[in-house]
């Protein structure tokens, strides 16, 4: 087997027959697909079982409320293939994408992470330019990825070698609903020896579904959001403290501080209540994260040093709300 594409499934009957459509339009030999049905109280699990009546290679397991990350945990222990390919139901892989990734990882048998380009598009079937495609094909080290690339968080563009996650125990955080994709791509990457960046147009990213939207989630959800990012802040500070290498450790550091900026700037912009603005910058204050460090942003660094002034910050942050 040399492709596992795992999907977690919850409330996502409008979508997941065509995320699995996408996939069944390309050549499906040498992959299966594991679908993790998280306790989902809509028609999604149903969909799933009329699939599996058609496709042996479509395996199904009922959980219940695990969550995302102890989801794809789950069925990450229980895939077979060399490569693993991690999928949100609500999007879809891009025309051809299989093939090409077979292809790359027939000529390039040693890599342990490939890297493709993605297109956001939404309601409307309108698609935006493809992102984090590269000019041309390189192999690259996983240092040389976080001091010389852009750092993509996403976890759908990435296909892993599923014993390079096994060798460096990489899982996902499942106490974490926001940010735990940014932690796993950090713990695959940083012991890499092999990424492939290609320029493979692999990913369809759905950016309309409500339930997938900071602005329309309730303030109990917005404030989980807020809280695990804290957390993964925390997570990043521990990654940091045990990196050697100076140059990785100050790369690494340029991710924590845009991750803080984006802290801000999102409870500036979701009109998050100031008095719990104020209790998330006294943890902050706490780690030693705020005033927030500049990093190379620029448009971030424009932002916190507004940010850094705290009386202001808190008054706008009372204003916007």
């Amino acid at each position: 087997m040399q492709l596992s594409i795992l999907i977690p499934v919850y409330n996502v009957e409008k979508y997941i027959a065509r995320c699995l459509d996408a996939i069944l339009c390309q050549p499906t030999d040498g992959i299966e697909i594991l679908l993790g049905i998280d306790g989902s109280p809509d028609n999604s699990g149903k969909i799933c079982e009329e699939y599996a009546k058609k496709y042996d290679f479509i395996h199904i397991f009922h959980n219940k409320n695990m969550g995302a990350g102890a989801e794809r945990n789950f069925l990450l222990d229980r895939a077979t293939g060399k490569y693993v390919w991690f999928v949100d139901a609500d999007d879809m892989i891009a025309e051809n994408a299989i093939e090409q990734i077979m292809g790359h990882i027939a000529t390039h048998n040693e890599i342990d992470i490939l890297s493709m380009g993605f297109k956001r598009f939404d309601d409307k079937e309108q698609y935006g330019d493809l992102e984090f495609g590269t000019v041309a094909v390189k192999e690259i080290t996983g240092k040389e990825y976080l001091l010389k690339e852009s750092f993509c968080g996403y976890l759908w563009n990435k296909v892993f070698k599923r014993s390079h996650l096994i060798q460096h125990n990489v899982r996902m955080n499942d106490r974490l609903v926001n940010q735990e994709d940014n932690l796993f791509n950090l713990y695959a990457i940083i012991p890499c020896q092999n990424i492939l960046l290609t320029n493979i147009y692999g990913y369809n990213y759905y950016q309309s579904n409500a339930l997938s939207t900071m602005r329309n989630r309730s303030l109990k959800s917005i404030e989980r959001n807020f809280n695990d990012t804290v957390l993964a802040e925390k997570e990043l500070q521990h990654i940091i403290k045990n990196i050697e290498d100076r140059d990785l450790k100050q790369s690494i550091e340029q991710l924590l501080y845009l991750n803080v900026a984006g802290l801000l700037y999102a409870m500036y912009q979701t009109k998050y209540p100031a008095n719990k603005v104020k209790n998330i910058l006294s943890e902050l204050k706490d780690m030693n994260l705020y005033p927030a460090q500049r990093s190379h942003n620029r448009r971030a660094n424009l932002f916190i040093s507004l940010a850094n002034i705290e009386r202001l910050y808190i008054l706008l942050c009372r204003i916007h709300s």
